[in-house]
């Protein structure tokens, strides 16, 4: 058995039959969460091209012609990227206290449905048990100002 340092995107058929690779990545090279969209036909995903690359989102053919990149990403700096699939904020549904999952310096706000803010803070636990029940928006930022990460708040 192998090994490929690398991830490449498949299709296959709606049934699971058919299997096609569609790209073919090289040691380093990664091709992250391929979607397709029926309305263009198209298939975006996220492109990682190998150390000391910056991360992209693109599109292709179903086939894997044609890429093409729509954005360059910057890197999150939390595990190399991983704050978008870790919760920086918990609980999550929340009663009274809010605790910011972050070991460097921070700025939060929270924004209700309208977009209005409703706080700003860079403590680690949040007293919100003056909200009213309901759900926000809390946007992430590190010192220099940059996102780290926005995500859904459910009150209690």
């Amino acid at each position: 058995m192998g090994y490929n340092n690398g991830c490449d995107l498949i299709i296959a058929d709606p049934d699971g039959s058919d299997w096609t690779k569609i790209t073919n990545a090289s040691a380093g090279e990664y091709y992250y969460g391929g979607v397709f969209h029926p309305g263009n036909n198209k298939i975006y995903y996220s492109y990682y091209p190998g150390s000391g690359g910056k991360y992209s989102i693109q599109k292709m053919n179903t086939d894997g012609s044609d890429p093409v990149k729509i954005s360059t990403c910057a890197a999150m700096g939390i595990d190399d990227g991983m704050a978008f699939q870790v919760n920086l904020i918990s609980p999550n549904p929340a009663n009274d206290i809010l605790i910011v999952n972050l070991d460097k310096d921070f700025s939060l706000v929270v924004y209700d449905l309208t977009g209005k803010s409703v706080l700003s803070s860079s403590e680690k636990q949040i007293n919100i048990s003056g909200f009213s029940k309901g759900i926000y928006t809390v946007v992430l930022k590190d010192k220099n100002a940059q996102l780290i990460k926005t995500e859904k708040l459910i009150k209690n």
